[in-house]
């Protein structure tokens, strides 16, 4: 066997706080000999000097112990070079315990390394230390991610025992909450996934001790603890250790997360440490998710009892909420709408008629619109529809929200809803009984048909919400240019019609030019400059309104292919 190096420096070994192991450099089966360890070696492995002396390090390795860092360590040393790890040894009385491992080969003056010395801390507390830091570093983000997000309760309850789950490395975890006389399983993770819903009594349980005290308590073992009334039942669910916390947070508990293994002894006062601080932080995102639960509910009496459907729609045109109202505009159950595609479940027609505007939303833009829709039972009606995007956090468009109300009746009332002035309808009523009696008074009357210019690029560059400024702006001109005789209307899109009364060509024509004259110095705000296209018809003696309808429209369609923003007078 090799001598050692000089007593002195052995002595200063002796005192080093590091474990230090002194080897030969044979690195031939069965490895480098132990020649000298110090005491605090002896200490942190139970082993002494004399019954290890002349062994191979090897015995202090075990089924943990990392293969690929042993096989780097003698590359190393082969080459003669220092080396630098972490490693998990064994004690004498079997325990393993993680250290910090550091060899370096003394060559003595020669190049072939003649020891190699080994100095070695344990870390085993350290990494533990480190990686419940890391855990709890896990649950506050998980905390945070399932409260932002805005999941429901049941989501929220199964996220706590999943990431319970993950932190403690138990066997099962449940979410246990009170309901009447009963602890119920309310959420459950690992071994216990086979009992959600199971119930046990508040006064027969373990779980129902820690609800009423709202102290944590640790089961040892069940078979022995005599709070354990239900043995039999704690042996069938495989409840033989157990750390149980209360969901406490604002003064209020909320259940209790418990944390169980088949084992006994199986959980450390580290562990129930560790429990209690991730039980404070569980429970807040627990009251977060039933506040929200209770607001969402209270959410839903108050729009079921609004007359207007009003729903969430998400980017792939889903219906993810919807009030009780679209049972009746959709001849559907709710629970049959909600999760449901609006092209799968609309009419086609439907469909393609609102796209434009559920797009046009879902591009940021705040949509008003009037739509006719067909029901289930062939009746056509008439719809009056605003859509607000939804932005995330991040300014991204994530839904919409819809408010549709059917306006049928309304719109037979007379009134466009956009621009406040007279509908179709009115105007059709009113236009009728005004040329029926020209004859009578003996008066001309002039039909003028007007058509925004270019539209359609005021919606596709400036989006719908200013579109619809312009149509009222609009109204706002045709209301402040015509006289109390006089019958207008927006007949539909960006088309108003006007009937006046004892006008004829030429003064209709005056009137067209002053009204022109209006549209292009009035304020449409960022859209900037709009002009307008007008046709001219004078009815005849004996024509109808239809028939003058038809004449103005076609001279409107000169208008437009002249050049537009000026008035034609029909042929």
């Amino acid at each position: 066997m090799e001598s050692l190096p000089d007593d002195i420096f052995l002595s200063a070994l002796s005192s080093v706080a590091e474990a230090v192991i002194i080897t030969d450099a044979d690195l031939n089966e069965p490895g480098p000999r132990i020649l000298y360890v110090n005491c605090a070696f002896e200490e942190m492995t139970g082993y002494e000097l004399g019954e290890i002396c002349g062994r191979s390090p090897r015995f202090l390795q075990g089924p943990d112990t990392d293969r690929a860092v042993l096989d780097r360590a003698r590359k190393a040393l082969a080459a003669g070079e220092a080396f630098q790890g972490q490693v998990t040894n064994y004690r004498k009385n079997g325990t393993p315990f993680i250290v910090e491992w550091r060899i370096v080969p003394y060559k003595d003056g020669s190049d072939k390394p003649k020891y190699f010395i080994s100095f070695q801390r344990e870390i085993t507390e350290e990494l533990k230390t480190l990686q419940h830091t890391e855990q709890l570093e896990l649950i506050q983000h998980v905390s945070k991610e399932i409260t932002s997000e805005g999941l429901n309760l049941d989501s929220v309850r199964q996220r706590v025992a999943d990431v319970a789950m993950e932190i403690t490395g138990a066997e099962a975890v449940v979410v246990e909450e009170p309901e009447e006389q009963d602890m119920v399983y309310r959420a459950v993770s690992g071994r216990a996934k086979g009992n959600l819903g199971l119930r046990l009594r508040i006064d027969q349980s373990i779980s129902g001790l820690c609800y009423r005290t709202e102290e944590t308590l640790n089961c040892m073992d069940s078979r022995k603890d005599e709070r354990i009334l239900l043995k039999e039942k704690a042996e069938e669910i495989g409840f033989r250790s157990a750390i149980l916390a209360p969901l406490l947070h604002l003064g209020r508990c909320y259940g209790v997360l418990k944390v169980y293994s088949s084992n006994p002894h199986n959980f450390t006062v580290d562990d129930q440490r560790l429990i209690e601080l991730s039980s404070d932080i569980l429970a807040a995102a627990l009251f977060d998710a039933a506040s929200f639960d209770e607001e969402v509910r209270k959410r839903q009496i108050l729009l079921d009892a609004v007359p207007i459907s009003i729903a969430y729609i998400d980017t792939d045109h889903r219906y993810v909420e919807v009030s009780a109202s679209h049972e009746d505009l959709l001849s559907l159950p709710v629970s049959e709408i909600r999760g449901k595609s609006l092209q799968s479940i609309l009419r086609q027609d439907n469909y393609i008629r609102l796209r434009p505007y559920l797009d046009g939303a879902l591009a940021g833009e705040s949509v008003n619109f009037e739509v006719e829709l067909q029901l289930a039972t062939e009746e056509e009606r008439t719809y009056r529809g605003n859509l607000e995007p939804h932005y995330n956090s991040q300014g991204k468009v994530i839904g919409c929200y819809a408010a549709v109300q059917d306006i049928t009746d309304a719109k037979q009332a007379g009134e466009d809803y956009l621009t406040g002035l007279p509908n179709r309808r009115n105007f059709e009523e009113l236009a009728s009984f005004l040329m029926n009696g020209r004859e009578r008074k003996r008066a001309p009357v002039s039909f003028l048909m007007l058509d925004i210019d270019e539209f359609k690029k005021v919606n596709d560059t400036y989006g719908h919400a200013a579109g619809d400024k312009v149509l009222k702006g609009f109204g706002q001109i045709l209301r402040h240019s015509v006289r109390r005789t006089d019958v207008f209307c927006r007949w539909g899109g960006e088309e108003f019609t006007l009937l006046l009364d004892g006008s004829d060509t030429d003064s209709a024509r005056v009137f067209a030019e002053r009204l022109l004259a209006s549209i292009r110095s009035f304020d449409f705000g960022r859209v900037g400059n709009i002009t307008a296209s007008i046709g001219i018809a004078e009815a005849a003696s004996d024509e109808n309104l239809k028939s003058l309808q038809k004449r103005a429209d076609s001279a409107l369609y000169r208008a437009k292919e002249e050049g537009r923003d000026r008035a034609v007078v029909a042929e």
